[in-house]
């Protein structure tokens, strides 16, 4: 008897340690170096227009701002890294603030949610700044 209860318990300890759940490992984000390509994978759903600066706006400045950042397999806007802007520096905080709120939906051909990296550049034009044709320039993707 003793030993058929001891046979049961062993064969559970078995059992449980054998169904136990994976360690969930995250896949690693694709890097995508075109607009095009990184379209096969995700889209927009929801972006969040970035502030036009104040300081911009009073020295009449347009400008754009340029990160790399992952769409995580959620959808969420993740490790948005600054490559650089025009002017320097000019329009870094707000763009970042705006990109943490966008959001993505995967495309049919991307059914498994795969991350990517890619590049994002906003832009911030007003038409009656003093450096528009240099900004447009710059800025031109």
């Amino acid at each position: 008897m003793v030993k058929g209860i001891l046979s049961i318990v062993a064969v559970n300890c078995l059992v449980a340690c054998s169904t136990t759940s994976p360690v969930y490992q995250a896949k690693a984000p694709l890097q995508i170096t075109d607009r095009l390509t990184a379209t096969e994978y995700w889209v927009s759903t929801k972006i969040v227009k970035p502030k036009f600066p104040v300081t911009a706006a009073i020295r009449k400045q347009s400008g754009c701002a340029r990160f790399e950042v992952t769409i995580d397999e959620t959808g969420a806007t993740t490790d948005i890294n600054f490559i650089e802007s025009f002017p320097a520096n000019q329009f870094v905080q707000t763009s970042e603030e705006a990109l943490r709120k966008w959001r993505w939906k995967s495309t049919e051909s991307n059914s498994a949610r795969q991350p990517i990296r890619r590049v994002v550049q906003l832009d911030f034009y007003d038409s009656s700044a003093n450096n528009l044709e240099v900004a447009k320039a710059f800025c031109a993707v």
